[in-house]
């Protein structure tokens, strides 16, 4: 059975991120990382983490726990690894942004079912050591180009 119309192009997914300095003031959120989750893949993580997925704070529960794991990711602390194993599989898409805070997420696959999303951004930056976590649940991508941005109000984990 074919797919309805628009369906089976594969979307593209343009994300632009700023963070706050420790001053205040927003700057390109350079060299992060972006993993687009479908909603089965984030109740996979919420399980695997133990997080209720039927919790309102799931978005904040999850942000403490990859901060902490990002804080404290040597080769031994296995929530971190657990975590950078599943965020790493080859089911997730993901990508880094450049100088300019920008990046694309090309061959986002529809679904006739659910377009639900969820966007989580990671910025360790190693000179300082602050880390910043996004999370933005994404109710609907279309066929196409479609953008998004990421601002210090979507920021669940900040750590200057």
């Amino acid at each position: 059975m074919p797919l309805p119309y628009g369906l089976n192009f594969p979307a593209i997914l343009r994300i632009n991120a700023t963070l706050s300095t420790s001053q205040g003031f927003e700057q390109p959120a350079q060299s992060t990382d972006f993993y687009l989750l479908t909603s089965q893949n984030f109740r996979e993580l919420l399980t695997k983490l133990k997080i209720d997925p039927a919790s309102t704070n799931k978005m904040h529960t999850l942000a403490k726990i990859l901060g902490k794991a990002e804080m404290n990711s040597t080769t031994k602390n296995q929530t971190s690894l657990s975590i950078k194993t599943y965020l790493n599989d080859e089911q997730i898409q993901k990508a880094r942004t450049n100088a300019v805070g920008k990046t694309e997420i090309k061959g986002v696959q529809l679904s006739l079912f659910n377009n639900k999303y969820y966007l989580i951004g990671i910025n360790k930056n190693t000179i300082t050591g602050s880390l910043t976590i996004w999370s933005k649940k994404i109710d609907d991508i279309e066929p196409g180009e479609n953008t998004i941005e990421l601002t210090s109000k979507d920021v669940l984990y900040p750590n200057y």
